[in-house]
């Protein structure tokens, strides 16, 4: 979710995301999107936001804030992101 996420268009965005799942590698970006790890017992959500409503908008307060009261519940940590 910054703001060179969708340079290359929609298409380009999939098969990225779809190369980091491939890899196991946790990502955050569409809208809804969070990225979630285990370490140590530890289980930590990250959720990345950029202005755009391609992505997880941080323009939209009230959105923003209902999911990470969402990853909050869920997990032991919430670190939040924005570009």
């Amino acid at each position: 979710a910054n703001n060179h996420s969708g340079d290359f268009g929609p298409e380009c965005r999939r098969q990225t995301e779809q190369t980091l799942d491939a890899l196991g590698i946790a990502w955050s970006g569409a809208p809804g999107s969070v990225a979630s790890v285990e370490a140590k017992g530890v289980k930590v959500g990250m959720i990345g936001f950029h202005t755009s409503k391609e992505v997880n908008d941080v323009n939209d307060h009230e959105t923003a804030a209902m999911l990470v009261r969402e990853v909050k519940r869920s997990h032991d940590l919430v670190i939040v992101s924005f570009h």
